[in-house]
């Protein structure tokens, strides 16, 4: 039980091949590349594997943490929300993030997790992550760099959110977040409702200034069910908006 969550399904990972595809797949992850194979067996002899069915919670803000988290499967998205309701997403994570190393010291959550869509996740306990560590300096020196990086993106969306404006911001968002496909082009394929809660306002003040930008011919937006993806067709005037170096009347 973690706060009022329910974790049904909980089992031990077996560990009885010294080799297998959960081996393979945390050797692969960037904190435990250069650990030797028994500190890897050491690790998947402590994990538990959690399920998680859409829009179910991982914690809750507020709520105990003592444990360290790993997505196998799915997508799972941290926010923050306040008592009136409005919402700030702060990340998105997927296959390979691990998440709540900083919650671990400071023994509650400081967002919401909830899962989008069916997810498994592999979890640790403090203790036994402690233990590992205590063991193992090189694996200090990787999650250090991995709550640096954790903290860059902090002081990125500080900035964001009290130095630029919405336009601007989702300029910068769009940039970031753009993913190249087969065809070459650069696509962001988060809905609306998302790309809003990442900037911390609302899906109609994102709407225009979709809009507007479509209209000036930066962005196209295709039309994928009831979502719009979004395909970036002048990076160079979206990053000058993004900077700054382009005025919003413009757009």
């Amino acid at each position: 039980m973690i706060g009022n969550i329910s974790v049904k399904g909980l089992d031990k990972v077996n560990t009885t091949r010294s080799y297998g595809p959960l081996f393979d797949y945390l050797k692969g992850l960037e904190p435990f590349k250069e650990l030797r194979d028994e500190v890897i067996l050491n690790i998947l002899s402590r994990l538990k594997k959690r399920r998680y069915s859409s829009n179910e919670f991982i914690f809750c803000q507020g709520s105990p943490v003592d444990e360290l988290f790993i997505v196998e499967m799915g997508r799972i998205e941290v926010f923050k929300q306040s008592s009136t309701g409005k919402k700030l997403t702060l990340w998105h994570l997927g296959p390979g993030d691990l998440f709540c190393l900083g919650n671990l010291f400071v023994e509650s959550a400081f967002a919401n997790a909830v899962s989008i869509g069916e997810s498994l996740l592999y979890a640790i306990e403090k203790e036994d992550f402690l233990d590992i560590l205590s063991r193992e300096q090189g694996l200090v020196q990787r999650f250090i760099g991995c709550v640096s990086r954790r903290l860059s993106l902090y002081l990125n969306l500080v900035d964001d959110l009290t130095f630029k404006s919405v336009p601007e911001r989702l300029a910068s968002f769009l940039i970031r977040q753009a993913n190249v496909d087969c065809k070459g082009d650069s696509m962001c394929r988060l809905t609306q409702s998302e790309v809003a809660s990442l900037l911390g306002t609302k899906r109609e003040v994102v709407s225009r200034a979709l809009k507007r930008l479509s209209e000036q011919g930066i962005i196209e937006l295709i039309p994928v069910g009831k979502a719009r993806h979004i395909r970036i067709l002048d990076e160079e005037r979206l990053m000058g908006l993004a900077t700054g170096d382009v005025e919003e009347g413009v757009f």
